[in-house]
């Protein structure tokens, strides 16, 4: 076949090395229009067969003028847990979209990405290497930085109790070369994802620790016998310690998951997975120039995010023909209009399409256009919004008068949909339209701070999502402050602790919660909840603990909130 891969020289390399005549472009950031840069190469829009785009992590390449072509066009969402809110907008000028998180897909199929199969990413064909030959038995390398406390957490406790080395500036080749000498690696994610890190060990052997990742390993490696779990530090801890000590064990796990690598997890198996999803796919995505509007809404969002600088009238002049027939270009245009400051035209088009009776009982398109009227100061406009999606979905009249109630209605109704939350977008209360529960609960906060309703609904939303562990830990520190002798949140916030790296600090809380159950003769059930949450080993180390002494400090607290 004749394939362009677009940002991924590996797979076009291995593209080629199959025998398929490929076009390598790395292409640079912002809108590339694909035809024009074929026909800079001599090519016109009828020699490709397939495109495959491989995600660019930063800054952000959008193809254009896909429409152009007849081919078959995939794109690889690599870093989809952290990208969703801008990749399904993307993902509906191609035919399919490969997601490397299994949970994604159904997440990104939900906010209209069409055709979504899972494809993880991959690993490196290097030889096996001993484990009698490598000199290092605990090492890491990644970034450490403040925007990345668990992981700064982790390193710091393994180097302190266990002699993890960790590295950090190396290119690819020298950090597989690294993992090549390493015996055991420990693996963070920022979202609990499948990360590069994962395939990058395997590859190399090593006995992987490896964080509990949402929707499991198991479709990938086999756990405890190729990979090792955890679901925090105590776990970790556990895990380091005896794997340490016993390193025929651990050697088996890693020969077992280099196996595995070699089977089922090299680019050549990608390879054939994509043409056997292209062959499938074939004949789905939009023809013809209005398909760019797809990626001018991919613009806006990104622009909205504060990824991309984006001129505002390129995305209306794209999404504006759109705009009384599809949903995502009302709200994208909404959207636009209202980062860029016309007002007076936002405020034209949201009355327009209230009379209109346009969109009703579309979440996404009556969410952004009455967020967008609350913004402009609009609040009876924005209350009609509502009112018309709950007749629309028979909800009767839940939004109550003021902006703060109106909010925790579309809160409520975001929850229902599984729009919990945008994990990588950085939400702005005081300027940014919200599109999820969590935005809706974080604008009311502001508008009503110190409501222990909506603390306990932020609490609840960022507890379904591994991403906003820091966040949670606010939050739960806020709420044991008004309620010390709730054991139940103490045992939270114990968690929340450990799944954030803070062994010390998590075991602390959980004592003081265990012990404010025993006082209310509820050591039994607290017992319980720990083992059943936690697990029965940490549940023994927390009745091992004494009681905190009278009148002894408290722990500290794990966020800017002072401890209770």
């Amino acid at each position: 076949m004749r394939i362009v891969v677009v940002n991924q020289r590996v797979m076009a390399r291995t593209f080629g090395a199959l025998g398929h005549e490929v076009l390598d472009l790395a292409l640079e950031p912002g809108p590339r229009n694909l035809p024009a840069e074929l026909a800079a190469r001599g090519l016109d829009a009828a020699w490709p067969e397939l495109v495959l785009e491989v995600e660019r992590l930063s800054p952000r390449t959008i193809l254009m003028g896909l429409g152009e072509l007849a081919c078959p066009k995939l794109f690889w969402a690599v870093d989809v847990h952290l990208n969703a809110w801008w990749h399904h907008a993307y993902a509906r000028q191609f035919d399919a979209v490969l997601c490397s998180q299994l949970p994604w897909v159904r997440r990104l199929e939900a906010l209209g990405a069409g055709r979504v199969a899972c494809l993880p990413w991959f690993g490196t064909a290097r030889p096996w290497r001993p484990w009698a030959a490598r000199g290092r038995a605990l090492c890491l390398v990644a970034r450490v930085t403040a925007d990345r406390p668990a992981r700064r957490r982790m390193v710091g406790h393994l180097a302190q109790r266990h002699g993890l080395t960790h590295l950090d500036g190396l290119d690819t080749e020298a950090m597989l070369d690294v993992y090549c000498d390493t015996r055991i690696v420990p693996n963070e994610a920022i979202c609990s994802e499948v990360n590069f890190r994962l395939f990058e060990a395997a590859s190399c052997g090593c006995a992987v620790l490896n964080q509990a990742a949402e929707g499991g390993v198991g479709h990938l490696f086999e756990p405890g016998a190729e990979v090792a779990e955890f679901a925090d530090i105590h776990e970790l801890d556990a895990l380091a310690r005896g794997l340490l000590a016993d390193p025929w064990r651990a050697e088996a796990m890693g020969r077992a998951a280099w196996e595995r690598v070699q089977r089922e997890h090299l680019p050549g198996h990608r390879c054939a997975a994509i043409l056997d999803l292209a062959a499938r796919a074939a004949g789905t995505a939009p023809r013809g120039p209005g398909a760019d509007a797809h990626a001018w809404h991919a613009v806006a969002r990104l622009a909205e995010g504060g990824m991309v600088e984006a001129p505002a009238r390129p995305v209306v002049r794209a999404l504006g023909p759109l705009v009384w027939a599809e949903a995502w270009a009302f709200a994208g245009l909404v959207r636009t209009l209202w980062r860029t400051g016309e007002t007076g035209e936002l405020l034209r088009l949201l009355r327009a399409a209230l009379d209109q009776g346009r969109f009703t009982g579309d979440l996404e398109a009556g969410l952004a256009a009455s967020g967008a009227a609350l913004r402009a100061g609009e609040a009876e406009l924005a209350r009609a919004f509502w009112l018309a999606h709950a007749r629309a979905r028979s909800l009767g009249d839940q939004g109550g008068a003021g902006p703060v109630d109106l909010l925790l209605a579309w809160a409520g109704e975001c929850e229902r949909a599984g729009r919990d939350m945008q994990p990588g977008l950085r939400f702005d209360p005081a300027r940014t339209v919200p599109g999820t529960a969590l935005e809706c609960l974080l604008w009311a906060n502001e508008l009503a701070p110190g409501r222990p309703g909506i603390m306990r609904r932020l609490d609840a939303v960022a507890a379904r999502h591994p991403g906003a562990a820091e966040f949670r830990l606010s939050v739960l520190s806020w709420l044991g402050l008004r309620a010390p002798g709730d054991w139940r949140l103490g045992l939270e916030l114990g968690l929340a602790n450990l799944r954030a790296m803070r062994l010390v600090q998590g075991l602390e809380e959980l004592a003081l919660a265990r012990d404010a159950a025993l006082a209310r003769s509820a050591g039994g059930r607290f017992d319980a909840v720990l083992a059943a949450r936690g697990g029965a080993a940490l549940a023994a180390t927390v009745r091992a603990m004494d009681p905190p002494a009278q009148g002894s400090p408290e722990p500290a607290s794990s966020s800017n909130t002072p401890s209770r």
